[in-house]
């Protein structure tokens, strides 16, 4: 069998599962603090900026599968509604145009 033929096979030496779900606890943990700090507002991509900012390196798609697990979501932005002032009189017709007709199918 050739080398590479063999490394589906070969053991690559990484951390036990057990090493994994401990660092992924304390990782969630840390999520968990940079939303609570932004008072659960930031999405993914700010909390992994925060993150960053305090020196610790988390890829930017786990911080958002941690949140994703942990249920944290971030606050969307709404679009803004006004409503038109109710005293203003409608423009008037500078084309003077004459819209009215006795019938149907006149003018």
């Amino acid at each position: 069998m050739s080398w590479s033929g063999s490394l589906g096979r070969v053991s690559t030496g990484g951390p036990a599962a057990g090493c994994r779900t401990t660092t992924s606890t304390t990782r969630r943990a840390r999520t968990r603090s940079a939303t609570s700090t932004s008072r659960c507002t930031y999405g993914s991509p700010r909390v992994h900026g925060q993150l960053r900012n305090r020196g610790r390196r988390h890829g930017r798609k786990r911080v958002a599968r941690l949140m994703g697990e942990c249920g944290l979501v971030g606050v969307h932005g709404r679009r803004k509604w006004r409503r038109g002032k109710r005293d203003t009189a409608p423009a008037g017709d500078l084309l003077e145009r004459d819209f009215t007709a006795e019938r149907s199918n006149q003018r």
